[in-house]
């Protein structure tokens, strides 16, 4: 059975993308803090962590978040209502995560940390370079768990900062670990997901992998319209101020219409009329905005959460909790999530050089 980790889980696109592939496996770890922020400094939850073992670690760390910033944390809803892990194993914070634990114990690693920049660091060599910053952590759980594979996910921008200086070193950083790396940039429109998503990802391979891998661009075949739902709350559909907004040229980098290839979800879409949205002919709604779009009179919606997800390849089968989580927060999950027919790829070819 495939045994895999990931950092910085969000709703858990890799687990989601080994199911679609009908592979089994075993999650041995997962991690995300919800996009939350403790008041505490690193140092004092160092001082009062010390001497505890991995797993009342955790169990601090978690009762220390909903005490200080009052916040649930939302994406490790929507991950533990589709993946079984033990307690002890969901880490709340990576900074305070003891991989170790893990060594040897773990196949494929996957995570993606925020873009951080290095360039108010020292030059020092090795991974204490990348300290104080989240992709520090990352590092730090590869050296201590040592994954026969890692996988890597960020945005292109990162490639960018500093010059490029902030992505080399990254690189240095994970290969000084032991592990041939390599980078590919790849766009989810070229997975048959008809969404304009580019990132970059870092695979390293522990041991040399046995075939080089090689991501061809797959024809697309499918378009935004087949990924939408048939019924679709009042509540989605726009009022005359967002009808305007949305139909306004000024907009267009903004908002689109019936675009048969969404641009690339982002944690606020659909907020303040950010993001793709669909014009229904002749569909009246009461109390909402009937108006003329390309010459022709109709209502125009939002995309439902449901619909975000399905865009970003997971299946209906997937469990989001609508009673437990917000609208807002459901599209920001989605938005921050990776492609999951970008994975299906990644790991049929990984998985095969672990053969």
């Amino acid at each position: 059975m495939l045994k895999i980790a990931t950092l910085f889980s969000g709703i858990g696109a890799p687990e989601e993308a080994l199911r679609q592939l009908k592979i089994k496996h075993k999650v041995v770890f997962a991690s995300d803090n919800g996009e939350r922020e403790l008041k505490s400094s690193y140092n004092e939850i160092k001082k009062l962590t010390k001497g505890m073992s991995s797993k009342k670690t955790n169990q601090y760390i978690e009762e220390l978040y909903f005490e200080e910033t009052k916040k649930i944390n939302y994406p490790k809803i929507t991950y533990l209502a589709n993946n079984k892990l033990n307690h002890g194993d969901w880490i709340e914070d990576i900074r305070f995560g003891d991989f170790s634990y893990y060594k040897d114990k773990v196949d494929i690693l996957i995570g993606g940390s925020p873009c951080q920049s290095f360039s108010a660091l020292g030059k020092r060599k090795g991974i204490n370079d990348a300290r104080g910053t989240l992709f520090y952590d990352f590092a730090r759980a590869i050296d201590e768990c040592k994954p026969k594979v890692f996988i890597y996910e960020n945005v292109l921008g990162i490639t960018n900062i500093d010059s490029g200086e902030t992505w080399l070193r990254m690189k240095e950083i994970v290969k000084e670990l032991g592990y041939e790396v390599n980078e590919y940039i790849l766009n989810a429109k070229d997975f048959n997901l008809p969404q304009n998503r580019i990132r970059v990802f870092l695979i390293g391979f522990l041991n040399k992998p046995k075939n080089v891998l090689e991501f061809s661009k797959v024809e697309l075949k499918l378009s935004m319209f087949d990924f939408l739902e048939k019924e679709i709350s009042n509540d989605y559909y726009l009022s005359p101020k967002g009808f305007a907004f949305v139909t306004n040229k000024k907009y267009k980098n903004r908002a689109k219409v019936n675009e048969k290839i969404i641009m690339c979800q982002k944690a606020n879409q659909q907020f303040n009329w950010n993001g793709n949205f669909i014009f229904e002919k002749n569909k009246k709604i009461e109390g909402k905005h009937f108006g003329l779009f390309n010459g022709e009179f109709g209502s125009i919606r939002k995309l439902t959460p449901r619909e975000c997800f399905n865009l970003m390849g997971f299946s209906r089968k997937f469990i989001i909790p609508k009673d437990e989580i917000n609208d807002q927060k459901l599209y920001r999950q989605s938005g921050n999530s990776i492609a999951v027919p970008v994975l299906k790829e990644i790991f049929k070819q990984v998985i095969n050089n672990l053969k």
